[in-house]
């Protein structure tokens, strides 16, 4: 009788362990397979605006506007699938780049709230912002 019930504990902690690993794989896998599908999007879609940057990159750009020009604050807006990054200066906005969002996985809140455009006061603020939204 004990060992059965050693070999059902076993049994069930194998499966356990496996069920684990299946997960863990299948979510690898999955992760790899959609940033494979973005980066090629990407690649396919036809450049529409100046320049497109990431978050990362951006603290290199302000550094080099810095000595060119102040800003005042960032504004994001929903422009089709993708959120449009402005810098507003002097009153007038100039473009910054786009990022890729999922615009079905947004509440119609969220929606209402980026198509007005939301102003961020500095760039701590935007890369937390668009973080939210990206990832």
């Amino acid at each position: 009788m004990l060992k059965t019930s050693v070999r059902i504990l076993l049994l069930f902690l194998f499966t356990v362990c496996v069920a684990l690993a299946t997960g863990f794989a299948t979510y690898t896998v999955t992760r790899r397979v959609i940033a494979e599908q973005n980066a090629v999007a990407a690649e396919a879609e036809p450049k529409q605006h100046t320049e497109t940057t990431t978050p990362t990159s951006l603290k290199k750009q302000e550094e080099q506007k810095d000595t060119a020009v102040q800003f005042e604050y960032y504004i994001v807006r929903l422009m089709g699938d993708e959120l449009g990054v402005y810098v507003s200066h002097s009153g007038d906005e100039e473009f910054l780049y786009t990022e890729k969002i999922y615009k079905n996985n947004l509440s119609q809140r969220d929606i209402e709230l980026l198509e007005s455009g939301v102003r961020l006061e500095d760039t701590p603020a935007l890369t937390g912002f668009l973080e939210n939204f990206t990832s």
